[in-house]
Formats: structure tokens, sequence, C-alpha cells
């Protein structure tokens, strides 16, 4: 059996599919999904770019074509092997942001799932308890209560300086849209208060 352990450690080029001897896709699915290939050589091609783009330290463009094809009639093995690749962007613990925006994360939410994304708004509902911090987050806000989205935030450590109404710059992960598409969930890793 063609079977890989999905360690989270290891090296992702030794991960590699075998398009010659197997099917990469399901090509009937009573399911649907949100990515759908047409052909084997589509899916072995996303495969070994996301593995290059690894190589370049290029985490949050090859987690678009990993989270691509983990959303994808890819096959069980496919999804497997590139899971394995998802975790190991994962575990680094220094990864660059994306400047992404809200609107854009909303387009196609699933492509995005594990980026560390960079954005500007206001905080709101904050609750902090046993040493971790939960708010809403209003995105790209503006005066008049104007802003592009809602998103709610959990952050493991409690953000003592923070407070309601605060207008804040925050380094997060985003972790999904949890079955809701309009409702964003973060990682808070960084906040950074506005004084203006």
């Amino acid at each position: 059996m063609d079977s890989i352990k999905t360690s989270n450690k290891g090296n992702p080029e030794m991960i590699i599919l075998e398009r010659e001897r197997n099917d990469l896709i399901n090509k009937i699915k009573k399911e649907r999904t949100a990515v759908f290939y047409y052909s084997n050589e589509e899916v072995f091609q996303d495969f070994n770019s996301a593995k290059v783009l690894i190589k370049k330290e290029k985490y949050n463009d090859a987690l678009v074509l990993i989270n691509k094809i983990l959303n994808s009639n890819s096959t069980f093995i496919v999804k497997e092997k590139t899971d394995f690749l998802k975790k190991y962007i994962l575990n680094i613990e220094d990864r660059e942001y994306s400047n992404i925006s809200f609107r854009e994360v909303l387009k196609n939410p699933y492509l995005y799932q594990g980026f560390i994304v960079k954005w500007k708004g206001r905080i709101a509902n904050l609750k902090k308890r046993n040493g971790k911090s939960t708010f809403t987050f209003l995105t790209e806000y503006k005066k008049d209560d104007i802003f592009t989205g809602v998103a709610d935030v959990y952050a493991d450590r409690e953000f003592a300086d923070i407070k309601n109404g605060d207008i804040i710059e925050m380094k997060a992960f985003f972790n999904s849209t949890l079955g809701n598409e309009n409702r964003i969930y973060l990682i808070a890793k960084e906040i950074v208060i506005n004084k203006k």
C-alpha cells in the first residue's frame, strides 16, 4: 500500500506522488467539492509546485495549492500526502504574514486556512478569562462604524493592554470559517494598539 505516516516532522522532499501507478483523482464523487481536477496531471503539478514553494519558503503560496488539493476530488492517498505538507508548514513558528484582505479571504476561505494574516481593525466584545483573551474584530474599521467584516478572535494568552474600542493591527492565524462562510475565526499571535 502506498501510504505514509503524517508526522509533523520530516522533509517534504521525501513525499512524492506516483502519477504513473495510481489515479490521483476520483472521477466520480457523490459529494460536491470546492475544486474539481479534470486530470491527474493537474493534481501532480499543483502538488509539486507546492513542494517547490515550500523549499523557497513561500509558505502562504504553497498553502493555497495545498488547500486546493485538500478541498478537491483528489484521492485519499493524495490528500494524505498533501496533509503532511500542510502540517509541515503549520509547525513553522516564524512564517511570513500575508497582506491578503478580509474580502479576498471571504471569496474562497478554504484556500487560506493556515495563513498568517495581518489586519487592522477595532476590538469589540472583549473578554479576558483564565489568562486568555477573546473578542470580536471589526476588520478594516473606519470612522462612523464602517468596516468590511467581522472575525471572531481567540488568543491563548491574555493581551493585558487591549480594551474594547481599541484600533489595533493584528497578526493572526486564520483557522477556518467553521461552517459559516461569512464568519472568520482567527487565533491572535501579535497585537499592536494604534495610538493615533
